[in-house]
């Protein structure tokens, strides 16, 4: 009894020392990005930010397509609530990732 109760301590231990760390390295990725000077001006930054749309545009059609297809696949109850959320996380990120790339346009078109 005393075994598993050591064993149960160590998993509780491992899982924070591992949610520490991963916050830890999220917080410096984060502060490491912010960081990052601007890209300097180009002759193709006009056609970057075409590619950057599509392939958000791409990415977000993709991403549909598989919340519906495993929608179709798996009709449990639970399901359609699942597809869903997982909708508004991919509306968000399109959302977001589209108002970073309207904001680099607005730059570029800037004297």
């Amino acid at each position: 009894m005393a075994g598993m109760k050591r064993e149960w301590v160590w998993a509780i231990v491992s899982l924070v020392i591992a949610i520490l760390l991963a916050y830890i390295l999220l917080s410096l990725a984060k502060d490491d990005a912010q960081s990052q000077p601007p890209l300097q001006r180009s002759q193709y930054d006009k056609r970057l930010l075409a590619l950057d749309m599509a392939g958000i545009e791409a990415a977000y059609q993709e991403q549909v397509k598989l919340l519906f297809m495993n929608w179709m696949k798996d009709p449990k109850v639970g399901q359609p609530h699942r597809a869903l959320t997982g909708l508004r996380n991919a509306a968000g990120a399109y959302i977001e990732a589209m108002n970073g790339a309207k904001q680099r346009e607005e730059e570029l078109n800037r004297p």
